[in-house]
């Protein structure tokens, strides 16, 4: 048996750690060539994520430095933790949906339709905050 190094392209270095986690992970190993058909299916959109991460990065050179600095540090601080902000926004959605359920005027419960005092400065304020 013979083993076959393939050089690897510069510009792999931008691909971020959870698409190679989800090419790992989710590649179909059901044959012996399906992973193969199934990695070149996914090529396109790894490569063009990899040219926007390259884009993000920038290639400005610090002075003095060797060291590249992002162009758009904050977009490419964004774009390399995306399952954070994923994460971050669907928890801020139930937070938002709890709200709504716990302070919703029930028409039954007081007879006027009102919420108490209290949970409307307690809702106005949790809202602000958010």
């Amino acid at each position: 048996m013979e083993q076959i190094v393939f050089p690897v392209p510069n510009i792999c270095e931008f691909l971020t750690q959870e698409s190679k986690l989800r090419v790992y992970y989710t590649t179909e190993r059901d044959e012996q060539g399906s992973k193969i058909n199934d990695f070149f299916l996914r090529s396109e959109d790894l490569f063009n994520e990899m040219n926007w991460q390259k884009k993000l990065r920038g290639t400005q050179e610090a002075t003095g430095n060797t060291n590249t600095v992002p162009s758009q540090p904050i977009l490419y601080w964004c774009s390399r933790n995306m399952s954070f902000w994923s994460s971050i926004s669907f928890n801020l959605a139930v937070l938002m949906n709890l709200l709504v359920a716990f302070f919703y005027p029930l028409e039954g419960v007081r007879g006027e339709g009102e919420p108490l005092p209290q949970s409307q400065d307690l809702l106005k304020k949790s809202t602000l905050t958010v």
